[in-house]
């Protein structure tokens, strides 16, 4: 791959002198800006790198190491040839449609940026498309339906599971709660389910959450899953064990428990509203 520094290559010069040479034909500019969850060099990787090219594409794709070489993608329906790699920062490429009566190239452009740890921003252009208006439109859904929405499910899929709830066993409701909110300075709302208060540690997205239980003996965590009968699934195959059926949590979500190959048990945890046939008679 042509190895090239962020400061050699400048994303504007080079997308404006890409529309002077195409700019009789239709011109798309800040085509499209998507935010992925992952970090840069996942979401570059999306488009540079074979294997991950191939598993979100469903296709085979081989990406040449070297730039200025064409490849196809989609079982043969795009060809891409990238012009210049800038390493997580940017691709700039030729890309056509195979069923283009014209002979030539658009020009794509990919801009990569971390606006904050684990979350890139994607500005995407494109210029000189054929076929003015209509064709357009049909790329912009084109582009969505067969990159960037298997791109975005693809990262999601990757990204680690976290913790999202606690169990916390007490005796005295109101001692350990006071316990907490000094110590750790939690929020305890009232309960909802079955009446024994929770606390959350905020509002963003790696809030954890849990509430105080005269129902269990010793604490239990919960991780928070996509897919909470893929996850069960998986367990037994790589040698854990599923305790019980899969239980609704309240309006919420679903929930199950599952014990590891050294003996710990722990919850999964799945926003979805059980539906009224899988309810525990």
């Amino acid at each position: 791959m042509t190895k090239r520094k962020a400061a050699d290559v400048d994303a504007t010069s080079v997308t404006e002198e890409a529309a002077h040479k195409k700019e009789k034909l239709s011109f798309i500019d800040g085509f499209d800006t998507l935010e992925f969850d992952g970090p840069a060099s996942k979401a570059y990787a999306l488009m540079t790198d074979s294997e991950e090219f191939s598993a979100w594409s469903n296709s085979t794709v081989t990406v040449p190491d070297e730039d200025n070489f064409e490849f196809s993608t989609h079982g043969g329906h795009n060809v891409f040839k990238f012009l210049t790699r800038v390493q997580d920062k940017m691709i700039v490429a030729h890309y056509r449609e195979a069923h283009w009566k014209w002979s030539g190239f658009a020009t794509a452009v990919f801009v990569y940026s971390e606006t904050e740890p684990g979350k890139t921003t994607l500005k995407f252009s494109l210029y000189g498309i054929p076929g003015g208006e209509n064709e357009r439109e049909k790329q912009i859904m084109g582009w969505q339906e067969y990159f960037f929405k298997p791109m975005g499910a693809h990262l999601l899929k990757s990204k680690p599971m976290p913790f999202c709830w606690v169990d916390l066993p007490v005796k005295d409701t109101g001692r350990a709660q006071s316990f907490y909110e000094a110590l750790f300075n939690w929020n305890f709302f009232p309960g909802i389910l079955d009446n024994e208060p929770f606390f959350s540690t905020g509002y963003s997205r790696d809030a954890f959450g849990g509430c105080l239980t005269h129902k269990m003996k010793s604490p239990r965590m919960y991780i928070g899953v996509r897919n909470l009968e893929e996850t069960l699934e998986l367990a037994k195959a790589n040698g854990g064990e599923v305790m019980g059926k899969i239980q609704p949590a309240g309006d919420y979500g679903r929930h199950c428990s599952i014990k590891d190959t050294e003996g710990n048990i722990m919850g999964l945890y799945c926003m979805g509203k059980m539906e009224e046939d899988d309810l525990e008679d």
